[in-house]
């Protein structure tokens, strides 16, 4: 009697035990997938954003979400998105990185004033305007590229004012640089385009780790201040072009030679 107990209860056993790895248990390719997508979609999902329509159909886009990369959508519900307002609420705080697509063409001031955390943006090739302090105080921001036309429409003032800047790229057909673009950068040397004609009031004032400038033949116009107290600043070359220096252009620059 008890062999045949234990040989029932040895039978359930395995049966249980098979039922388990066949019926409940899912393929490990289609789970690590479905983790995937869940993981993809929660990246940025479109209800992170907010949107107002601007008077040519297309639409302004801020963030309101609290991750860590941002990639701004080119489209809404089929609406091709020009115009980014940047961050708000706790994103401010925890964005590192920002990835803004090719049909954007403008960023609204102050769009990313005061993200600390901020060290990576990508700006587009279709950008034709930076408004004011659009990046000021972006304090964890090395690196920037600056695509041609991004200065074209120029309405800013203080776009990486205070911002950790330490090197820039100014893709060729930048014409000007705006009022204090780079003011209290952390900037070490810097390389002109050839196209640029106008570098404006105070584009690198207070600059104090700049060391090297190489300006370009074309240039037209130095404004007010544009290297003020640059004062790691020994040598400068002025091209023969530079028809305006308007004054003060290299106020305390205490280690100026030349």
């Amino acid at each position: 009697m008890k062999k045949t107990i234990i040989y029932i209860l040895s039978v359930i056993m395995i049966l249980t035990t098979f039922s388990g790895c066949n019926g409940t248990s899912e393929d490990p390719k289609k789970e690590s997938e479905s983790k995937e997508e869940a993981a993809t979609e929660k990246e940025n999902p479109i209800t992170d954003f907010s949107y107002i329509t601007l008077d040519d159909g297309t639409l302004r886009v801020i963030y309101n979400g609290k991750d860590s990369s941002v990639v701004f959508p080119s489209e809404i519900n089929g609406v091709k998105v020009t115009s980014i307002s940047g961050i708000s609420g706790e994103g401010i705080y925890t964005v590192e990185s920002v990835t803004i697509p090719e049909t954007v063409t403008t960023i609204v001031r102050e769009a990313f004033k005061d993200c600390t955390m901020l060290s990576e943006v990508n700006l587009p090739d279709s950008l034709v305007k930076i408004e004011l302090e659009a990046f000021m105080n972006c304090t964890s921001l090395k690196h920037i590229y600056l695509p041609p036309n991004c200065f074209n429409d120029a309405d800013g003032y203080n776009i990486f004012s205070g911002s950790g800047l330490e090197t820039v790229e100014l893709a060729e057909g930048i014409e000007t640089l705006p009022w204090q673009v780079f003011h209290k950068t952390n900037i070490k040397e810097i390389t002109m385009p050839s196209t640029l004609k106008v570098i404006d009031f105070g584009a690198f004032m207070s600059c104090k780790s700049l060391k090297k400038v190489i300006l370009n033949e074309g240039l037209k116009t130095i404004g007010s201040y544009a290297f003020g107290e640059c004062t790691e600043l020994t040598e400068i070359i002025i091209p023969s072009t530079v028809d305006m220096m308007d004054i003060c252009v290299f106020e305390r620059c205490s280690n100026l030679e030349k």
